[in-house]
């Protein structure tokens, strides 16, 4: 299979009721960590973050069906754990 363009991305929207500290890490279907979109980052209580297709070291990924897995910890102490599936196309 090729590889995706260099312009090909995923935009995933987020909105929590109040700021909060999170980690956002892209997998591949065997588990195996492709990318650290966000390590300990704050983020405002919306907005949107971006997968432009590329693994920790810059290389596109090929297409296929990629796991999205975000923890965001309120200042509070509240864990918001979600992982969701993205598809990424030729």
């Amino acid at each position: 299979p090729a590889a995706l363009s260099a312009d090909a991305q995923v935009l995933m929207r987020y909105r929590f009721a109040e700021p909060r500290v999170a980690d956002i890490r892209v997998y591949d279907l065997d588990g195996v960590l492709c990318k650290s979109l966000a390590n300990n980052i704050l983020l405002g209580s919306e907005g949107i973050f971006a997968w432009h297709g590329t693994d920790d070291a810059g290389e596109v990924v090929f297409p296929g069906m990629y796991v999205v897995s975000i923890q965001a910890f309120s200042l509070h102490g509240d864990v918001y754990s979600k992982s969701f599936a993205v598809g990424v196309l030729p």
